[in-house]
């Protein structure tokens, strides 16, 4: 409270009460309206543009599983939203793939690489990511598609199998964004 400078005790003291029903209250002057005041912007962008604005996308991304659909409509995305440049990270990426040979096309200003990278691999992750941040100059962004599904009934999968799917799908995430964090 302002105006009170010790600390009140509300156990009962009749000091206390009467120094919250003495303190003085801070006073507040309204506007009269007459001082000049900054004019108010009543002119918006257009929805479009502010929406744009609001979701551009700067800097450099991974993409983990990138030539995979999700991987490739990700870059995509990230890339129509101003991405400069991205790294697609894939266990059998092909450089003559004609998704990637769309996307070089589509965004010929972005630096768009193809990497062989298996997640589950550590020093082959780290060695990686700095790989691309040397190349693309940063990585900003990681997004990771990369991902198995056991199509097994559970009663049978192997436990090899479901290392497998675990090692790919959740430890990949993890060295993946440990080796960019690094």
């Amino acid at each position: 409270m302002i105006g009170v400078t010790r600390h009140l005790n509300m156990g009962g003291d009749s000091n206390d009460r009467d120094a919250l029903v003495n303190r003085i209250l801070p006073q507040m002057k309204f506007a009269d309206g007459t001082t000049n005041l900054p004019a108010y912007h009543t002119s918006k962008p257009a929805p479009q543009h502010a929406a744009a604005g609001r979701f551009a996308v700067q800097g450099n991304a991974i993409i983990t599983g990138g030539l995979g659909n999700l991987g490739l409509e990700g870059a995509r995305a990230l890339l129509e939203h101003g991405l400069s440049g991205v790294a697609l990270f894939d266990v059998n990426p092909t450089a003559d793939s004609p998704e990637l040979s769309a996307l070089k096309s589509d965004f010929p200003h972005a630096k768009i690489v193809a990497k062989k990278v298996d997640v589950t691999d550590a020093e082959h992750v780290e060695r990686s990511v700095k790989e691309t941040a040397s190349e693309l100059g940063s990585v900003d962004i990681l997004a990771c598609y990369a991902g198995v599904v056991n199509c097994v009934h559970a009663l049978d999968t192997t436990a090899t199998d479901f290392r497998r799917t675990l090692d790919i799908n959740t430890t990949g995430v993890f060295l993946c964004a440990q080796a960019v964090a690094r």
